[in-house]
């Protein structure tokens, strides 16, 4: 909000700027999108951040213990991004944004059009010591499904399909998830849009208010298949 105008965000050619004041008052501000993970590094002193193979990918990583990294990779073999701390046993809080965007076909095998996500296999990412040391998500997952040039992407017409499905599959010590999780998204369902999502998350004990917020139309075949399953 500036003076009684309601402000997204400003340009000065095409460089974005990120406050502005009044004097020494700060009337405006932008923080980039931000997903936010709360880990603990395990008895090896390591996390593997579960960016899916074949995606495409500009992503600013913080990894929480003063480094950080920005990924332009496509992974394969499930190799996600890893990182190793020097301190085994302690919680740390990966800040990541920019785009992770997969551009193939879309099935239950790789997931749906959003890079990030854990899936059902098990090597790499997705090995059960590595899931279980994710405790807590801050932040919208939407904020990694960009364009090349880093604007949003309009998810009122993309392919809703698979979209959130397996993201959080067996992480059995997540305990918190944000009600704006996925915050953004709109338009209608698709078919097994949440499917597998927390399936499995035996931690997980409370469902925020209005984390669905935003489908509209009616609902699509087997859209929330398994997405609470075992839970």
């Amino acid at each position: 909000m500036i003076g009684d105008k309601e402000v997204s965000s400003i340009y000065l050619g095409d460089k974005r700027v990120t406050k502005v004041y009044k004097g020494t008052e700060l009337i405006y501000s932008y923080e980039p999108p931000t997903l936010k993970l709360t880990i603990d590094s395990g008895s090896d002193g390591k996390f593997i951040l579960p960016i899916r193979n074949g995606t495409t990918n500009n992503l600013s990583i913080d990894w929480g213990d003063g480094t950080s990294q920005t990924y332009t990779a496509t992974p394969t073999n499930y190799d996600g991004v890893s990182h190793t701390y020097t301190n085994a046993n302690k919680q740390y809080v990966i800040s990541i944004s920019g785009r992770s965007v997969f551009d193939g076909t879309i099935n239950s095998g790789n997931g749906g059009m959003l890079g990030f996500g854990f899936l059902s296999g098990s090597t790499g990412y997705n090995v059960a010591a590595n899931k279980e040391k994710l405790l807590k998500v801050e932040g919208r997952l939407n904020s990694l499904l960009k364009k090349e040039d880093l604007t949003p992407i309009d998810l009122s017409t993309i392919d809703k399909s698979y979209l959130y499905s397996f993201t959080f599959y067996r992480c059995t010590k997540l305990t918190s998830i944000p009600n704006n999780l996925f915050e953004g998204i709109s338009g209608p369902a698709a078919s097994l849009m949440f499917y597998c999502t927390f399936q499995e998350c035996t931690s997980l004990k409370d469902i925020p208010a209005n984390l669905f917020g935003g489908i509209s139309g009616n609902a699509a075949f087997n859209m929330f298949d398994s997405t609470f399953a075992g839970c």
